[in-house]
C-alpha cells in the first residue's frame, strides 16, 4: 500500500513564531483571529491522539513502505503539535 502524496518531514521549520504576532493576525480582522486561535487550543492534544493511534498498532505493520509513511506521519503530526504549542504560547503571551 503506498501513498499518491507521501509525506514528506520538513527540517528545520522556522515560521517566525519567535517575533511580534499581530492580536488580530488574519487579515486584521477579530474574528476570523480568534476563531483560528481557539482551533490551535486544541490542535496540540488531537495530534498527540493521532501520534498514540499510529503508534499503537505499528508494531502490526509489515508493509515496509506503509511503515515507512506511519513513521513519517507521527513525524509530521510531532512538528505540527511543535508548532500549534509555540504558536499558542505566544497568544498567552498576548493576554
Amino acid at each position: 500500500m503506498s501513498s499518491q502524496h507521501p509525506i514528506v518531514p520538513r527540517e528545520k521549520l522556522d515560521f517566525g513564531l519567535d517575533g511580534d504576532i499581530p492580536k488580530y493576525w488574519l487579515e486584521g480582522d477579530a474574528f476570523k483571529s480568534r476563531f483560528f486561535d481557539a482551533m490551535s487550543i486544541f490542535f496540540p492534544e488531537g495530534e498527540r491522539f493521532f501520534i498514540t493511534c499510529v503508534r499503537d498498532f505499528r508494531d502490526q505493520i509489515t508493509d515496509p513502505q506503509l511503515l515507512k509513511e506511519a513513521k513519517d506521519f507521527t513525524r509530521q503530526e510531532g512538528q505540527h503539535g511543535m508548532v500549534h504549542r509555540q504558536f499558542n504560547d505566544r497568544l498567552k503571551a498576548q493576554g
